[in-house]
């Protein structure tokens, strides 16, 4: 992933930023990405998504 110039330096979100960006729960946001509807990468026990 690209790092961006301005901001928080990076093209990534969280679940938890995913979920409010989506206006869905945290635990849909995972279950889509588990079921990979959704593009992440799971690092660990956190899912990271780009923007």
């Amino acid at each position: 992933m690209k790092r961006n110039k301005k901001g928080s330096g990076t093209d990534i979100m969280t679940t938890r930023q995913l979920a409010e960006y989506l206006q869905m729960s945290q635990i849909t946001i995972c279950r889509l990405a588990r079921e990979k509807k959704l593009p992440g990468l799971k690092i660990g026990k956190e899912w990271r998504f780009p923007k």
